[in-house]
């Protein structure tokens, strides 16, 4: 089906990904014991293999990301904009995270920005939280502001119906202008990464770390 390949073209790129740091990781032994021959480091992985590698390092900055921004990040407590902040803070997520809230100036004692174009640098990641018809533009100004990996947990599209479909295809039209740009979603659960105290998700528990990947 056309979402079991989709799952595996994934698994395909996070696996080669997976891959290229590994040799990163040898190549960073040798230079230590004072090898002659020196790979790319982990910022180069893209040039090295050209397209396929842009777009492992852009998954890259989904699956262990450095900075993120959570659009929609809410103080209602049963909102999921206010969960998945919850959940980042609580996972203690090493890097800093902004939430996104033109409405407010902290939430969750944290310093709000009115959109992900006041940030002082650009995220790895924005996870999305907001109504399903705001999703096309935060894409947009995503795109404007330079970051390539999102996570789109909104609700509201091909899922509900004619409206929904047009919704999507908004989505999906306003994506294709940023070729660089990964996305996963709309609608799904979110990202969880134990081994960098990753949780941008509305999940209520965490994993613990392990050697087994799911995707679903």
């Amino acid at each position: 089906s056309r979402r079991s390949s989709a799952a595996r073209r994934l698994a395909g790129a996070v696996r080669a990904w997976e891959e290229g740091l590994a040799r990163n990781a040898r190549t960073h032994t040798r230079r230590r014991e004072g090898g002659r021959r020196a790979g790319p480091g982990r910022d180069s992985v893209a040039k090295h293999s050209g397209a396929e590698g842009m777009a492992i390092q852009n998954l890259r900055n989904i699956f262990r990301p450095e900075s993120i921004a959570v659009v929609g990040a809410s103080g209602r407590t049963e909102s999921v904009g206010y969960t998945v902040l919850k959940n980042l803070i609580t996972a203690e997520f090493a890097g800093p995270v902004y939430p996104i809230n033109p409405n407010r100036d902290e939430v969750l004692g944290v310093a709000a920005h009115k959109t992900v174009g006041d940030l002082p640098t650009p995220p790895d990641l924005a996870v999305v939280c907001t109504r399903a018809n705001l999703v096309p533009d935060v894409i947009r100004q995503c795109g404007e502001a330079g970051i390539v990996g999102l996570v789109v947990l909104s609700a509201g599209f091909r899922e509900f119906g004619d409206e929904g479909k047009q919704l999507e295809a908004a989505l999906l039209a306003e994506l294709r202008r940023w070729p660089n740009m990964r996305l996963i979603g709309p609608n799904c659960l979110g990202v969880l990464s134990p081994a960098c105290r990753l949780n941008a998700s509305f999940a209520r528990t965490m994993p613990n770390a392990g050697r087994v990947a799911f995707i679903s």
